[in-house]
This record gives C-alpha cells, structure tokens and sequence, in this order.
C-alpha cells in the first residue's frame, strides 16, 4: 500500500503538469483561432513554426545537461548553482545570437517559402524565438525542482504562467492585433524562468545546509 501512495503522490502531480504544460503551449493557438480569421491564422502559425526551431535547441539541452548537472547536485550541491549559472550565460549568448541570425534569415526566407503576403510575420518569429529561449532558461532552472521532486511547486507555476498567457493575449489584442498571443507567451515564459530560477536557489539554499 505503500508504495501505490507513493507512486500516486509522486505520479498524479505530473500528469496534472503534462495537461498544464499542454494549456501553456497552446493557449495562443487557441486565442488565435478564436479571436482572428484564417488569414491571421495562417500568418501566425508560419512564424510560429519558423520560431519553434529553437525548441528542438532545447531539447537537445535537456538531454545533454540532464546527467551533468543531476551528478553535480548528488555529488556537491553547494558547486551546481554556479554551473547552471555558467550554462545560462552561455545559453543566453547562443539564445542573441540565434534571434539575430533567425531574423535575417526569416526576413528573406518567409516571402520567398510562403509569399510577400506573409513577411510581417517575422514579428511573430521574434516574439516566438525569445519565448522558446525564455523556456529553455525555464529547463535549466528548472533541473533543481526536478532533481528534488518538487512536483507540486511546478505545477503551481506552469498553471500561473498558462494563465498570464491566456489574459494578457485576450488584453493586449486591441493594441496588437495578432501579436498579442506572441507577446503573451513571452511574457508567460519571463515570469516561469524568473519563477522557476527563484525557488530552484531556495531549494538549493536549503538542501546545502
């Protein structure tokens, strides 16, 4: 019986998490589909995919970094903070660079793929590519909450990030057209990698004392 609770206490909260993770990334195709025509769905779901490059980056990151720093917080807790810290910063450079190159590229590659039409959605690449950089600061600080099964904790921040998603999208559509949902999904990954590096140095703080 103990270990049916155990499985239940440690299981139910990521099945809660996978279906807030899947309200989070689709809360702004859902916006788009029901607040615009299918023009503008169509203008969004192109920058989208064009941005969405820098998710299988972040893939690619949670496989390679998973092992090295899960075997720094076993080892020396105390030294894996400053490691995240030092993959941040290289994250974030790579992160400038690519929004640099993914601009250029995306400004001469969308009207050639899909039509002059369509070139003004580059800005709805920018808004897409800082949000998947923003998720994957979000995947490195989040290796803390991970290691120490903070289930609860995570979920509590993906619904919060879903939600600010969902309301500042609805809110900002008057002044920004089809790049509200872009801007909202932005402004939900801030507040998650902010979140998520915050309580990942409490509970390091606290497990190194």
């Amino acid at each position: 019986f103990f270990e049916y609770k155990k499985i239940i206490t440690y299981g139910l909260p990521l099945i809660v998490l996978l279906i807030g993770s899947f309200f989070l990334n689709q809360s702004d195709k859902f916006i788009v589909l029901n607040f615009f025509g299918l023009k503008e769905v169509a203008f969004y779901t192109i920058g989208y995919q064009v941005g969405s490059i820098l998710n299988t980056v972040n893939q690619s990151l949670t496989n390679t970094l998973v092992p090295i720093i899960y075997k720094c917080l076993k080892k020396t807790p105390a030294k894996a903070l400053p490691l995240i810290n030092r993959y941040l910063l290289l994250y974030t450079l790579f992160i400038i660079v690519t929004l640099i190159i993914l601009f250029f590229s995306a400004k001469n590659l969308i009207p050639f793929l899909y039509g002059v039409e369509y070139t003004d959605s580059i800005y709805v690449v920018v808004f897409i590519s800082i949000a998947f950089g923003l998720n994957g600061i979000y995947i490195l600080t989040n290796f803390i909450m991970d290691y120490y099964k903070y289930n609860i904790l995570k979920v509590k921040l993906i619904y919060l990030s879903a939600c600010v998603n969902v309301i500042i999208s609805i809110i900002f559509i008057d002044s920004f057209g089809i790049l509200a949902p872009a801007i909202g999904t932005v402004m939900a990954y801030l507040i998650l990698s902010i979140l998520s590096q915050y309580y990942g140095r409490i509970i390091l703080n606290g497990q190194c004392k």
